[in-house]
C-alpha cells in the first residue's frame, strides 16, 4: 500500500437477475406502478339488506295493538268495567220486580174477589116473594070470577033471584072461600120461600167459602211463582255475567293471536333480510376479491420471478480502496439496476 492512504476498505455486492426474466422485471415494476397510481374506488352497492315489507307490516301490527288496542281486547275492557259498575242487569229484572211487588196476580183473581163478596141470588129477594104470591092472588081471583062467581050469577038470574038476599049470601061465602085460600098460598108462598132462601143462603156461603179458599191457592200460588221468577232471574243474571266475564277471558286469549301473527311475520322478514344481507354480502365480496385480482396477480409474478432469479442470478463484489468514496458503490448498483431498462 502507498503512504499517506488509509488502509480501509468496503466491499459491495451486486446482484443481477438473469437476462432472461428482465422483461418479466420490467412488467413487475410496471405494474406496481400503474396499480400505485390508481386512485381509491369505493364500492357503489348496496351494503345492508333493506328494511322489508314483512317487517314492516309486523312493526305496523304492533304498533297499532300498542297505541289503538283491537277491537276483542277493547270489548273485553269494557266489559269488565261496565260488570264491575253494574250495568249489566238482566233484561228481565223489570219483570222481576213487578212480580215481587205482586203486580201480575192470577185474573181470575176479580171472579174470585166477587164470590167472596157474597153477591146475592136475585131469586131470593122479598121483591120476587111479593111479585110471586101477587101473581097468584090475581089468579086466584081471576078463576072464581070467571068460574064459581059466574056461576052463581047465572044460576040467581035463572032463579030470578040475582041480586037477592041468597044471590048476596052465596057472593060473601064464596069470596071468604076465596080469601082463606089465598091467606093459605100466601102463608105456603112465604114458608116456601124462606125455606129456599135458606137454601140460597147456605149456597152463598159455601160458595163464598169455596171462593176464599180459591182466593188463597192463588195467591199462594202466586207467591210461589214470584219466588220462583226471582229466583230464575236472578240465576239469569248469574249466567250473564259469567258470559260476560267468559267473553272477555276469551277476548284476551284470542288477542294473543295477534301477537304471535306479528311476531311470525316479523320472523319472516328478519329471515328475508338475512338472506337479502347474504346475498349483498356475497355481491361484495366478488367485488372485492375483483378488485384485489390485480394485486394478487402481481404479487405471484413477484413471487415467481424471485424464485427464478434466485436459480440463475448472478453477483459480484466490488471493493474500494483507501481514499475511495464509499457512495460511488452505491451508485454502481443503482447503475446495474437501471441496466435493466
Amino acid at each position: 500500500m502507498g503512504g499517506g492512504g488509509s488502509s480501509d476498505t468496503s466491499q459491495t455486492q451486486k446482484w443481477e437477475p438473469p437476462e432472461w426474466t428482465v422483461g418479466a422485471y420490467k412488467d413487475l415494476v410496471t405494474g406496481a406502478a400503474n396499480l400505485a397510481s390508481k386512485p381509491y374506488e369505493a364500492y357503489n352497492g348496496m351494503e345492508t339488506s333493506p328494511w322489508n315489507g314483512y317487517q314492516q307490516g309486523a312493526a305496523n301490527m304492533i304498533e297499532d295493538r300498542a297505541t289503538q288496542g283491537a277491537p276483542d281486547i277493547n270489548a273485553a275492557r269494557a266489559a269488565a268495567t261496565n260488570a264491575a259498575q253494574g250495568e249489566y242487569a238482566n233484561p228481565w229484572a223489570g219483570n222481576i220486580q213487578g212480580l215481587s211487588k205482586g203486580e201480575a196476580y192470577n185474573p181470575a183473581l176479580a171472579g174470585a174477589t166477587a164470590l167472596a163478596q157474597g153477591t146475592p141470588n136475585p131469586f131470593g129477594s122479598d121483591a120476587y116473594t111479593q111479585q110471586l104470591i101477587q101473581q097468584t092472588t090475581d089468579n086466584m081471583t081471576g078463576a072464581w070470577q070467571t068460574g064459581g062467581a059466574a056461576q052463581n050469577d047465572a044460576m040467581a038470574n035463572n032463579a030470578g033471584g040475582w041480586g037477592g038476599g041468597g044471590w048476596r049470601a052465596m057472593q060473601e061465602s064464596g069470596n071468604a072461600a076465596l080469601n082463606k085460600q089465598i091467606g093459605q098460598m100466601t102463608s105456603q108462598t112465604l114458608q116456601d120461600q124462606q125455606r129456599y132462601k135458606g137454601g140460597l143462603y147456605d149456597q152463598d156461603r159455601t160458595a163464598q167459602e169455596r171462593a176464599l179458599n180459591m182466593q188463597s191457592q192463588m195467591y199462594n200460588q202466586d207467591v210461589a211463582n214470584q219466588i220462583n221468577a226471582t229466583t230464575q232471574g236472578g240465576n239469569m243474571w248469574n249466567q250473564d255475567i259469567s258470559n260476560i266475564l267468559q267473553g272477555g277471558q276469551l277476548g284476551l286469549q284470542t288477542s294473543q293471536e295477534d301477537w304471535t301473527s306479528a311476531d311470525k311475520m316479523m320472523k319472516v322478514g328478519n329471515d328475508q333480510n338475512a338472506y337479502m344481507q347474504k346475498l349483498l354480502d356475497s355481491a361484495k365480496a366478488q367485488w372485492t376479491a375483483a378488485q384485489q385480482h390485480p394485486y394478487q396477480a402481481l404479487d405471484v409474478l413477484g413471487t415467481a420471478l424471485g424464485k427464478a432469479s434466485g436459480v440463475g442470478g448472478s453477483s459480484f463484489s466490488q471493493t474500494t480502496g483507501p481514499g475511495q468514496n464509499p457512495l460511488m458503490g452505491l451508485a454502481g448498483l443503482g447503475l446495474s439496476a437501471a441496466s435493466l431498462w
